[in-house]
């Protein structure tokens, strides 16, 4: 945690830089927009390999996913099924492989599995951080349209979850269409 006494001296060091120097900063703000089809959540299984580093290499055939996607991993076997499950973001490697960091360096392998919480949506800009994200239903039919987004710096991707407000069950197929927006820098 930053401690409040060190953040207020570098702001008044900054501030003081800013206002002798006549420093003008220049924030976009970008927009970006798409449109996506309801889809099941992406699952899959294979192997996962970590060899001396905090990075572990996992190899699921036709993953579908893109670099900056979160994914929940379940290792079922090896020296990380113990403590290696959860939420990761990750880095694709080709369409058979992608990595992702544990939290200390180690050497394991064995089998892994893999899912969504939804439809994967990846951005077509390069944002810094995301100010909001709008989900539009393109269906005249009542849904309920849930985005899950985590908010980290230099953010991918975010994911679509669709609800029927009659039952509470999850749509995961048919034809609901959506658009989306978000606005960020």
């Amino acid at each position: 945690m930053l401690d409040p006494a060190i953040l207020k001296d570098n702001l008044e060091v900054l501030e003081s830089n800013i206002s002798r120097r006549n420093l003008k900063i220049d924030v976009k703000i970008k927009n970006d927009t798409g449109k996506g089809n309801v889809a099941a959540s992406l699952t899959g299984s294979g192997t996962y390999s970590q060899s001396s580093s905090t990075t572990i290499t996992v190899s699921i055939t036709n993953h579908g996913l893109l670099t900056g996607c979160f994914v929940n991993l379940d290792f079922t076997s090896g020296g990380q099924s113990n403590s290696g499950d959860g939420e990761y973001q990750i880095t694709k490697i080709d369409d058979n492989s992608f990595t992702v960091q544990a939290s200390s360096s180690g050497t394991s392998s064995g089998n892994v599995s893999f899912s969504t919480s939804g439809t994967p949506v990846y951005f077509n800009v390069s944002f810094v951080d995301i100010q909001g994200i709008n989900v539009t239903p393109n269906t005249t039919s009542s849904v309920i349209a849930v985005v899950d987004f985590k908010d980290v710096p230099n953010p991918k991707s975010f994911q679509v979850i669709f609800y029927n407000p009659q039952n509470g069950n999850r749509i995961t197929s048919g034809t609901t269409a959506f658009t989306w927006q978000c606005r960020g820098t």
